[in-house]
């Protein structure tokens, strides 16, 4: 009896240490970037400054799921449930408007942004290959 109450007690652990694991691997990553007004720097080339230190909200159906600070590179990564949500910075007086200011997460795989801060626009998001395909 006490045998099979510590291998049910090991098995309930393991898996919810692997569902935890994969709840908060990100499944959604990329980069937000500011606009240059210098000549000779165009959109979506590498002379973009990434946008450090700004707050990104993330909210779907009109409600905040979560926010994330981007890092020193322009970088962020989260996890979200699969869905439409919509993206922007916070404080807007800093980095302006967010775009594309949607984007769809996917239920297998992930999905890289490239988010420009203030005027501009980009490509849309593209999803990338579910895990194992």
């Amino acid at each position: 009896m006490r045998a099979t109450a510590i291998s049910l007690a090991a098995t309930f652990a393991l898996v919810s240490a692997l569902t935890a694991s994969a709840a908060t691997q990100p499944n959604v990553h990329g980069v937000l970037v500011r606009p240059v007004a210098s000549v000779g720097c165009y959109p979506d080339e590498p002379c973009d400054p990434p946008a450090f230190g700004a707050l990104l909200v993330f909210t779907r159906g009109g409600r905040v799921v979560t926010s994330v600070r981007v890092g020193a590179g322009g970088q962020f990564a989260l996890h979200l449930a699969p869905g439409l949500y919509a993206v922007r910075a916070a404080p807007a007086l800093l980095v302006g408007a967010v775009t594309p200011a949607t984007f769809r997460v996917p239920r297998a795989g992930a999905v890289s942004l490239r988010l420009q801060a203030g005027r501009g626009a980009t490509a849309p998001p593209v999803p990338s290959a579910p895990a194992g395909a």
